[in-house]
């Protein structure tokens, strides 16, 4: 069940493990563990961090639909930023201008990254595409260009947003009443790549 947390992390350090096993094989690309924390804005609003590399796990709830109206966030955004500094994690900013919406605004909580939760130090860059070329995406595209001209020098990145699922998801239209499917986040629909110098 997606609504049960586990205190004893089982399916977690499951993952890790393989991930190690995957890359000691060395029979391909390197696998980076990752993680979408549910965090504490500046102004009390649910935001999600995507953790890369980072050896423990981050508690994140709050949006989560465990119960009715309990949106209180465990860790806030400065608290995730300190724990991954030490590690050497990358830190990007998930989904950061996209607009859930009034019903997700006051069941979860959730809403866009502020200026000044964008600008933190410790957040590395903005995971702005999802795989969809919508209202989102470009609101995202301008917003990091104001963050250029302001000196901020983060990297965009894409991505899924899969969150276990592969080729398809359900998704919630309306709150604990209706959900749809939705085939948009396909993996590795979305990549980000990465300029290296080397040929």
């Amino acid at each position: 069940s997606c609504l049960d947390n586990d205190p004893s992390l089982q399916r977690w350090n499951e993952l890790r493990a393989e991930i190690d096993d995957i890359n000691r094989s060395g029979t391909g690309a390197v696998l980076i563990g990752g993680e979408e924390v549910s965090c504490r804005g500046s102004f009390g609003q649910n935001l999600h961090a995507l953790v890369l590399g980072h050896p423990e796990f981050l508690p994140g709830t709050g949006d989560g639909a465990e119960r009715w109206f309990y949106n209180d966030a465990t860790l806030p955004l400065e608290e995730v930023l300190r724990r991954t500094r030490a590690s050497g994690a990358v830190v990007y900013a998930a989904h950061p201008f996209e607009d859930g919406g009034p019903l997700q605004t006051l069941v979860f909580n959730r809403r866009p990254w502020s200026h000044d939760d964008t600008i933190r130090a410790g957040a590395h860059g903005l995971q702005v595409w999802n795989g969809v070329i919508d209202n989102a995406l470009e609101t995202s595209v301008a917003q990091w260009l104001t963050l250029l001209r302001e000196g901020q020098r983060l990297c965009l990145g894409a991505g899924n947003d899969a969150h276990g699922n592969y080729g398809q998801a359900r998704v919630t239209t309306i709150p604990f009443l209706r959900a749809r499917r939705d085939r948009r986040q396909i993996y590795a629909r979305a990549r980000t790549q990465v300029y290296t110098g080397e040929s």
